[in-house]
């Protein structure tokens, strides 16, 4: 619904010449202008889309744009290199994953519900784009331990003498300790 809401502003204009940025503006434009639903608004669309209503499902997504908008916007902020069209996309389908498992006799506003799932699929997005090539997840995790002991070595190291003195059956224990 969204793309063909885009497309049709892009169709409607015959003499369009696209331009540096001109699409990313006008989704990002799009997504900001969208309003938050109330609750009852919120349950309503819920129990029509628990119906098998897919207008409904888009309803909510669609409402909730600006929410996952602020949350990439924070990362992209951080991150620079990380394309904030990335982390709108992998936003949606951390709600679209929630929505299967939301109740609203939860009790709960589906933004509060989503939030850590949404927060937790941009990091792992933004932890994928720190290298050139993609390296699965996991990997990438190891990589990341790996990269703080160093830091946390070199920092002991420097900070006293106290620490110069580990063996290396002391570094490598503590290494397999942090890794866990």
């Amino acid at each position: 619904a969204i793309a063909e809401d885009i497309h049709a502003e892009f169709s409607n204009d015959k003499a369009f010449i696209p331009k540096e940025g001109t699409f990313r503006d006008k989704y990002i434009s799009f997504i900001t202008s969208k309003s938050p639903l109330n609750s009852q608004e919120e349950k309503n669309l819920f129990l029509q889309f628990q119906n098998g209503d897919e207008k409904a499902k888009d309803a909510i997504i669609e409402s909730n744009l600006p929410l996952i908008y602020a949350v990439a916007e924070k990362y992209v902020a951080s991150y620079p290199t990380v394309d904030i069209q990335d982390l709108i996309g992998e936003g949606v389908i951390a709600l679209c994953n929630a929505l299967r498992t939301y109740n609203p006799s939860f009790n709960v506003p589906l933004a509060t519900y989503t939030m850590r799932g949404i927060e937790f699929r941009m990091q792992e997005c933004i932890l994928s784009y720190r290298f050139l090539i993609h390296i699965p997840y996991d990997v990438a995790t190891t990589m990341e331990r790996m990269i703080r002991i160093e830091y946390k070595f070199a920092r002991k190291s420097s900070e006293s003498n106290l620490y110069v003195g580990y063996t290396k059956a002391e570094s490598i224990q503590e290494i397999l300790k942090i890794c866990r």
